[in-house]
């Protein structure tokens, strides 16, 4: 709630009349004294970057580029302020602090839930949930709900892909699994982090199998 969480962040003269500034200003005061009983060094998830800094977290996820910033905060932890921040967002999504993993994976510095390998892997700096495959070798990568033949990559995002083949990426790739189309088909779309896809819809896609009506579907 954008109005709730606005009205979070206000001070007593900020409001309309003071009456009515009052009143509101009292409610809300209530509401966040309950809440520091439940967790007395809580801060506040909000939807818009406004705030006071210390009172609360923002993640912004409206870009690629601030979806992969922002879940990387996951794994930061160079100052306190970092760990505080990578705990409260691992109690947000629920993630267990050394993750389930399913065969013979080595973690380093990564936040890892319901993963599965059958054969020796190896992944850092990386944010992995739903992952089934073969072997990983990921650095510096959020996989999402993933499960391929084997995958290798490096600073990538792969989201929402199903496939039985190998994924090899570039550096810096981006693979997003969509169905569309009567009858419903799977596509990969493939981009790069380098590419705006605001200025060039098809080159952002690199997708040779959609038709035109397939694209359309995506963009709605």
């Amino acid at each position: 709630d954008c109005k709730t969480y606005c009205d979070f962040m206000l001070s007593k003269g900020e409001f309309g009349t003071k009456e009515e500034a009052t009143a509101h200003y009292e409610r809300i005061v209530k509401v966040k004294e309950s809440l520091k009983e439940v967790e007395p060094k809580g801060k506040y998830f909000g939807a818009v970057d406004i705030g006071t800094k210390d009172l609360c977290y923002w993640w912004d996820y409206g870009q690629v580029k601030y979806y992969m910033e922002n879940n990387l905060k996951l794994l930061k932890g160079a100052t306190q302020a970092e760990k505080d921040e990578a705990k409260a967002m691992k109690t947000f999504l629920g993630l267990q602090t050394k993750g389930s993993v399913t065969g013979p994976l080595k973690a380093v510095n990564c936040a890892v839930s319901d993963v599965t390998v059958k054969e020796a892997s190896t992944a850092s700096n990386s944010v992995l949930s739903t992952v089934t495959s073969g072997s990983l070798n990921v650095q510096d990568s959020i996989l999402v709900n993933v499960t391929a033949g084997s995958i290798s990559c490096k600073n990538c995002l792969i989201y929402n892909v199903a496939t039985a083949d190998d994924l090899k990426l570039e550096d810096g790739q981006i693979v997003v699994g969509v169905t569309c189309g009567n009858p419903p088909k799977s596509h990969l779309i493939k981009s790069k982090f380098n590419v705006c896809g605001k200025k060039n819809w098809k080159k952002w896609t690199q997708t040779e199998d959609m038709t035109e009506a397939d694209l359309a579907l995506v963009r709605k």
